[in-house]
């Protein structure tokens, strides 16, 4: 069996399991995020980015991504799995895994509309490469905050081989605005073309 055939198969296990964005993300008065209900009000628990992902603007250098589809030949990709292997071979659950095109310096970046944040609010995740990644494989991971059209790098970090790393960014600077917020993984020129995780990546209050 081809690798890519491989990871098709790995990526047609995700979208039947998301669940829906009303089970994970509601506004100070119980109605869902993201239905046109509760515009300017502020989240009363935390936003499951990988709940929400099918509702984000996701792009690459191309153009538009669809997020979801199982196409994985050359081209940009982004897709979430409820279940993956991570190069240290451990398994992650609940992922976001994001391909950039195989063509020249590509991201993918998925951008998610945001009521406004309570109190505390950070961003939390773990960020892998998928099993089978080379070690010379090496992406590019950034965090940005879009607030009145302008864009904010907030974090950004390389990653290659089978290094995991946590990921914590304080987004209390905006506590009570709205904002977008966009995961985005760039390939470096030069870099070998791996599929890139975001792990149970989520928004809460740090107590």
């Amino acid at each position: 069996m081809s690798v890519a055939m491989k990871l098709t198969g790995l990526l047609l296990l995700s979208v039947a399991t998301l669940p829906s964005v009303a089970e994970t993300m509601r506004c100070s008065d119980g109605t869902p995020v993201g239905m046109g209900r509760c515009t300017g009000q502020q989240l009363s628990a935390g936003v499951d980015l990988y709940a929400t992902a099918r509702s984000a603007q996701w792009q690459s250098v191309t153009g538009r991504v669809r997020f979801g589809s199982a196409r994985v030949a050359k081209r940009a990709m982004a897709q979430g799995l409820g279940s993956v292997r991570l190069a240290n071979g451990r398994w992650g659950r609940q992922v976001i895994a994001v391909r950039p095109d195989w063509r020249g310096r590509d991201y993918v970046g998925g951008r998610f509309d945001l009521p406004r944040l309570p109190e505390n609010a950070h961003l939390r995740a773990e960020l892998a490469l998928m099993h089978g990644a080379p070690d010379r494989a090496t992406l590019r991971y950034s965090v940005l905050a879009i607030v009145d059209g302008s864009e904010r790098l907030l974090k950004q970090q390389q990653l290659s081989g089978k290094r995991v790393i946590r990921l914590d960014v304080d987004l209390s600077p905006w506590r009570g605005r709205a904002l977008q917020l966009e995961l985005r993984v760039e390939r470096l020129f030069g870099s070998y073309p791996v599929t890139a995780l975001w792990i149970t990546p989520r928004i809460e209050a740090k107590e």
